[in-house]
């Protein structure tokens, strides 16, 4: 396609910058750049045997498939100084149970349980296996619009919501459901998942040792539950999924607070776990992200042009599990941003990374920031209202007005729909432009960078002072090496640290221990700021699942316990 080279008038006349005079081009390399992006991720759909082509696999006729993968998952700059994806709604204002909403689309797959606009392994078509499936009771009314007195439609769009029926109840989303003897695929309605979010809880595959440790949305469908205790410490080596308990059907996705709910009424919780285990067949492709308890928060690194890349700041218990494009020595996937008066950390030498608290990178110069995300009213008058005003300063869609709005008379063009008669963030705007219906919510998100009183360093075990303590090598370990504190009394490990000012700063350490329990202290200049009991008995000795109850009394849940019975 082509939009030439010039920005044009109504008119067709060249678009003049007003302060030099010169044409204004239509396009850079940076717009061409973060358009090629989109275009990532795409593989020819698999051939059938009702199409004519050469010897090959390759499928010329039907629409190319996006492997997720594959596909560049950041922001992309459009040519407007905004994103692909403006105004469209947030994924996670979805309504609740959308599948069942109006609107709602499904797509007729035939015989066969695999999505074509999603993926999903290969095993969930194996009839030898045993698959639970999202299957519509025939008093579903869902069930009734899908199977249509048998006579399936290619394509259903729900013209009024509907109640839920059976397994619809029991889930927060769908992929695909069985009705009769096919199936459909449930098609969400196109909607913006921000790179950018406050309370991100941890994400980890079936073992946190595989690359896959990620920061996500608690308010996506993102992942999936893992049901343990983390005072337990067989629950923790082994998380929890029971068929048709714990979830619902096979791949299916919920929410962070959906996962928990399932977990706490299985008797459990959510937790960092080290493995992920399903009763009562353990098949690895019945799992896949899972969610955490873990807090963990978005970082971004800041080049010298402006561009940023996304840092996802999570618990790393294993080298190389987290993946390169959110890793923050890693990450390369740089994209355009908009800067509030064009500044940001290193943009100058009195402008740099320190000057904000954020940390220079060593690697390639760059600054390290902490983000949160700040909402808020852009209109709060009606007088200030007009057609280019709001399409100028409102970018976030929405389904509809909210709930008890009333519409006001248009206003330029606009209609105002507010709750109360209040211009507030629950009001919403409509608006018509270029053929097309909007609906804008009255909000500006806003992304705002943080630094550290000290930027984060990492100190090595290796590298420090050491007494009675031995330095190994493991490739397991950052840098290659390891230090195992010796059983003398006087062994220890002392770091140099040294901080702008007086005052607290978060310390945390990496560690693993092979054998049971280990006394370890923790002393500040002199001072110890924890100390572990001096019962070595007790400290040392695992007595596994039968702690004789009699010499050592717990508390709830205080010490290795894995069965409530062994707490008092």
């Amino acid at each position: 396609f082509t939009i030439g080279l010039v920005v044009i008038n109504d008119d067709g006349t060249p678009t003049l910058d007003p302060v030099t005079g010169s044409q204004l081009e239509a396009y850079t390399n940076d717009h061409i750049q973060s358009f090629a992006r989109a275009w990532t991720g795409f593989d020819r759909a698999k051939s059938r045997g009702n199409i004519e082509q050469d010897n090959s696999s390759s499928n010329r006729i039907d629409p190319m498939k996006i492997v997720p993968k594959w596909r560049d998952p950041f922001p992309k700059a459009d040519l407007d100084d905004g994103f692909i994806g403006d105004r469209y709604m947030l994924c996670a204002d979805l309504p609740a149970k959308s599948f069942l909403k109006e609107g709602a689309q499904y797509k007729l797959l035939g015989g066969s349980p695999l999505p074509e606009l999603m993926e999903d392994p290969s095993e969930f078509a194996n009839m030898e296996y045993s698959v639970l499936r999202a299957e519509l009771s025939s008093s579903s009314a869902l069930y009734d619009k899908l199977h249509n007195e048998g006579s399936y439609q290619l394509n259903v769009v729900l013209d009024a919501d509907l109640d839920c029926f059976g397994v619809e109840c029991q889930v927060e989303t769908l992929r695909v459901v069985k009705v009769g003897m096919v199936y459909y695929e449930f098609v969400e309605r196109p909607c913006v998942q921000l790179g950018f979010y406050n309370n991100g809880k941890q994400i980890m595959l079936r073992q946190n040792s595989r690359a896959g440790t990620m920061c996500a949305n608690p308010d996506l469908f993102a992942a999936r539950e893992a049901c343990c205790r983390e005072d337990r410490y067989k629950e923790v080596r082994n998380a929890w999924m029971e068929t048709g308990v714990t979830y619902f059907y096979e791949g299916e996705r919920m929410t962070y607070h959906s996962a928990k709910d399932r977990c706490v009424n299985y008797g459990r919780d959510l937790c960092l776990y080290e493995n992920v285990m399903v009763r009562p067949s353990d098949d690895k492709w019945r799992k896949g992200y899972h969610w955490t308890n873990k807090d963990c928060r978005i970082y971004v690194k800041v080049n010298k042009e402006g561009d940023v890349a996304i840092v996802h700041d999570v618990s790393s218990t294993y080298v190389d599990n987290i993946p390169y494009h959110v890793e923050e020595e890693n990450t390369l996937n740089w994209f355009r941003v908009f800067w509030n008066e064009g500044i940001y950390p290193g943009s100058s030498e009195t402008n740099s990374c320190a000057v904000h608290g954020c940390k220079t990178m060593e690697s390639d110069g760059s600054c390290l920031c902490k983000t949160t995300v700040t909402d808020r009213v852009v209109f709060t008058d009606l007088p200030s209202v007009s057609k280019e005003a709001v399409m100028s300063q409102l970018f976030v869609g929405t389904l509809g007005p909210q709930d008890g709005s009333t519409e006001t008379t248009s206003i330029d063009g606009v209609s105002v729909h507010m709750v109360g008669g209040v211009i507030d963030i629950n009001t919403v705007f409509e608006i018509d432009d270029k053929g097309r219906k909007f609906y804008l919510k009255n909000m500006l998100s806003t992304v705002g960078l943080e630094g550290w009183t000290m930027p984060p360093q990492i100190y090595e075990a290796e590298d420090a002072t050491l007494s009675f303590s031995t330095i190994k090598q493991s490739s397991s370990s950052t840098g290659g090496f390891y230090v195992e504190p010796g059983t003398n009394s006087s062994a220890y490990i002392e770091w140099d640290v040294e901080v702008p000012s007086a005052g607290l700063y978060l310390v945390s350490f990496r560690y693993a221990l092979d054998k049971g329990p280990k006394r370890l202290d923790i002393e500040v200049n002199g001072d110890a700021i924890m100390q572990q009991p001096v019962n070595q008995e007790a400290t040392i000795v695992s007595y596994g699942s039968s702690p004789p109850a009699e010499k050592f009394p717990l508390q709830r849940c205080e010490g290795d316990c894995d069965d409530d019975d062994h707490c008092e």
